[in-house]
């Protein structure tokens, strides 16, 4: 069975696992634009050295000290507020805005092998950026800024979808949910389609849960709500055309031509239902949104249940989170 795709949880993923409610939001969100990931190494059975081994349990070791961070905050967010500034007053001291620096320190005092140096240098750039966005967050929580804070939330998921490309071997020091080394139908273009569609899955879904978490949600006013929205809808739906452009580009093998032509016809798709659904933003309307949401949920679930054996494998990260996953 193939792993999912992410790294391991930052602070604000872990605050909204241990806090979530329902689901109010499920896809509709974004991120700002990345640079791509180096090529994921080949799958190898080529054995660790030790100096390897060593190498991946200081990156475990990097981990805990933001696991430790993190769980202090957890429990703050874990209990119900009837007034937003009641969290804001728990969550000053429980970590937040600082809670990747020792990683980030700790990472930086660890020399790679040679094997893993690209990578090592890929990861070091994911947690100066999650360390900006944490700074973010701190500061939103020191102004008691709702909108601030449930955004700069979501946006650091941005790193994951750079990580997105480690090796599963790099990914595996710090995740069970990585990418599987199990050989792809399609070849070259089967790992280029799970690469595109992977990191679309990450950048969208981690921007596209806004108020999922039901104790930040009812804390919000309407204009509060449909603020966050407003920032992070249009930024998903340009990842979704720059998504399109790069399966159009790729060369399917001829047996896959009808999958792959199927798939670009799904992500148009998402294009034709997200402007309406950016305007019922704008005219603060949830019912409407509501309404794009369930017509963007329909087509995810028709797109899955289309595809062959052969092409779910590749897609098995996209289409993977079941018929709640992006649309």
């Amino acid at each position: 069975m193939r792993k999912g795709f992410f790294l391991w949880l930052p602070i604000a993923a872990l605050i909204f696992i241990v806090a979530c409610g329902g689901s109010d939001d499920r896809d509709d969100g974004a991120v700002q634009p990345t640079a791509a990931p180096p090529k994921a190494l080949a799958p190898t059975l080529v054995p660790l050295t030790d100096a390897e081994r060593g190498y991946l349990t200081r990156i475990e070791d990097a981990r805990s000290l933001f696991t430790a961070k993190a769980s202090s905050a957890s429990a703050v967010t874990a209990q119900t507020y009837v007034f937003k500034e009641r969290l804001f007053e728990a969550l000053q001291g429980a970590g937040v805005g600082t809670a990747f620096l020792d990683t980030l320190e700790a990472l930086e005092m660890i020399e790679p092998p040679r094997r893993f140096v690209d990578e090592h240098a890929l990861v070091i750039g994911v947690f100066e950026e999650k360390v900006r966005i944490d700074a973010e967050i701190g500061r939103a929580v020191d102004e008691a800024d709702l909108v601030a804070f449930v955004v700069n939330n979501q946006r650091l998921a941005l790193g994951d979808a750079s990580t997105f490309g480690l090796s599963p071997v790099v990914c595996g020091a710090f995740s069970t949910q990585c990418k599987s080394s199990d050989p792809l139908p399609g070849g070259e273009y089967g790992l280029q389609l799970e690469e595109i569609t992977g990191r679309l899955r990450v950048e969208v879904s981690g921007r596209n849960q806004v108020w999922s978490n039901e104790r930040f949600r009812v804390l919000a006013t309407d204009d509060e709500f449909f603020a966050a929205h407003a920032e992070l809808w249009p930024e998903a739906t340009s990842l979704y055309e720059e998504a399109i452009q790069a399966v159009t580009d790729l060369q399917p093998p001829e047996a896959m031509t009808e999958d792959h032509e199927s798939l670009v016809q799904y992500l148009n798709s998402v294009l034709d239902w997200r402007q309406p659904g950016f305007e019922a933003i704008q005219a603060k309307d949830r019912e409407g949104l509501e309404e794009v949401r369930q017509t963007g949920a329909t087509l995810y679930c028709e797109a899955r249940a289309a595809l062959s054996p052969e092409f779910e494998t590749i897609l098995d990260v996209f289409f993977g989170g079941g018929c709640g996953g992006p649309r």
